[in-house]
C-alpha cells in the first residue's frame, strides 16, 4: 500500500463501475452552445470535482473559482462564452512552484487535471462545458491565470 493515502480506504471497483467510467469518458465532449442555467448545487459539485484532481507534488496550488466578472478578455471564447451560465477560472499560486524549470508548464498541467475532472463531472450531470485557453489575463499578485471553463445547459 505504499504511495496510497493512509486516510483513504481501499475501494474495489466492479465491472459495472468500469463500464460506467468508460461510458463517461467516451461521451465527454466540449460543447459551446448554451441555452439554460445550472443550479447552485450542481456548481458546488463541479467545483468540488476540481478540488479532487491530482496535482504535481500534491501541492494543490491551482484554485478553481467561479468568475464574478465579465470574461470578454478570454481569447478563444468570442461569440459563445458570454452565453454560458457560469465560468470557472483556474489560478495558480506561483509561490508553490519553486523550480524555474517547472514554472513555465507545471501550473498548466495541474490546471489541466482539474479541467478534466470538471469535464467528467459535467458529463455525469448532463451539463455542457468547454475549456477556454489561458491567454487574456496577466499574472498578478503571484497568481497565474491557467485557463477557464464555460458551463451551462
Amino acid at each position: 500500500m505504499s504511495g496510497e493515502a493512509k486516510d483513504m480506504p481501499f475501494v474495489e471497483y466492479g465491472q459495472e463501475d468500469l463500464e460506467s467510467l468508460i461510458k463517461i469518458m467516451t461521451n465527454r465532449r466540449s460543447r459551446r452552445i448554451y441555452t439554460g442555467k445550472i443550479s447552485d448545487e450542481e456548481m458546488r459539485l463541479i467545483l468540488r470535482s476540481a478540488q479532487l484532481a491530482p496535482s504535481s507534488c500534491n501541492r494543490k496550488a491551482v484554485v478553481a473559482t467561479e468568475s464574478k466578472e465579465r470574461v470578454d478578455c478570454l481569447v478563444g471564447g468570442k461569440g459563445w462564452i458570454d452565453k454560458a451560465d457560469r465560468v470557472i477560472l483556474f489560478w495558480a499560486d506561483m509561490l508553490a512552484y519553486k523550480s524555474p524549470n517547472e514554472r513555465d508548464f507545471m501550473p498548466y498541467l495541474d490546471a489541466g487535471f482539474m479541467a478534466q475532472n470538471v469535464y467528467l463531472m459535467c458529463e455525469v450531470l448532463n451539463i455542457k462545458c468547454c475549456f477556454v485557453n489561458p491567454n487574456g489575463y496577466p499574472e498578478k499578485e503571484g497568481m497565474r491565470f491557467c485557463g477557464a471553463m464555460s458551463i451551462g445547459r
